[in-house]
């Protein structure tokens, strides 16, 4: 009897590995974090996205290109190259399956720009539905494992639900609530807990002069006296700015692995910049 229930504890508590050489692909880092906290060594998973490369520039190597046409999962999220790439993927991997992310979460506009914003991932709260997409894909899949898959999610959700009220605890007394971004990735952390992201760049393009001077008025109006920078992307133009307005840069990366510490990093950084300086 003991022997079987110990057989038993090992079927739940451990995967049964049929699905361990699965290549899947996820468009940026973040989502790498979130697909090996929930499927474990059941998935061998890639981002096209590497660290240094930015969604807005990128194309898929030759490589990568040949892992795809083996790849069984596809998950998407909305950033920009997904447009054009994923039907030339799709067009040499029928069989690949592609999971939209966004299934479920209400997307928004960055400022005036028509173009919806995919940087849904930088909102913990945001975070969660992911991981419950993630969950759902692969118990669709893999319902053999469904108990391994739920018990990761599980702990990834509670993780990002303790993230979320540190967060929220952290900026939620902040006198001043607006900041200035070179690239607008701030978007949905900024709705999440009541902050103004103003953003320099407008779908991927250098602001237009008339940009730029509202952009200096703004500033003096809110006292900004920095501007967050994505570590991906030049910081030229932002630098320029930044000595109009006499601002520093502060680098902030919205697509490191290491998400957890990362947002906390960004809640830490823009706790102790969000103060109101006395005129």
């Amino acid at each position: 009897m003991m022997i079987k229930k110990h057989t038993l504890f090992l079927l739940l508590t451990f995967p049964i590995t049929v699905f361990a050489t699965t290549q899947a692909f996820v468009s940026v880092m973040p989502l790498k974090y979130f697909v090996h906290r929930i499927a474990g060594k059941q998935l061998i998973v890639h981002s096209l996205v590497t660290p240094g490369q930015t969604p807005e520039t990128y194309a898929p190597t030759p490589q990568q290109m040949t892992e795809l046409s083996n790849s069984k999962l596809y998950y998407r999220i909305g950033v920009p190259f997904e447009t054009t790439w994923l039907k030339k993927i799709k067009a040499i991997n029928p069989k690949l399956k592609i999971i939209d992310l966004r299934d479920g979460i209400e997307l928004q506009k960055n400022n005036s720009s028509p173009t919806l914003d995919p940087h849904i991932w930088n909102s913990p709260v945001l975070a969660k539905h992911i991981a419950k997409n993630i969950y759902q894909s692969l118990i669709n899949i893999d319902p053999k494992n469904q108990t391994f898959y739920y018990k990761n999610y599980l702990n990834l959700s509670n993780k990002l639900t303790e993230l979320h009220h540190a967060i929220w605890h952290k900026l939620n007394e902040l006198q001043c609530r607006t900041f200035l971004v070179f690239h607008p990735a701030w978007g949905y952390f900024a709705n999440t807990y009541h902050l103004r992201q103003i953003a320099i760049e407008q779908e991927g393009k250098s602001a237009t002069p008339q940009t730029l001077t509202n952009i200096i008025k703004l500033a003096k109006k809110y006292k900004l006296h920095f501007i967050v920078v994505s570590p991906q992307i030049s910081h030229k133009e932002a630098a320029a700015i930044a000595r109009e307005i006499n601002a520093k840069l502060v680098v902030l990366d919205p697509l490191a692995y290491d998400y957890l510490n990362n947002m906390k990093f960004v809640a830490e950084t823009l706790s102790s910049l969000l103060q109101c300086k006395k005129t």
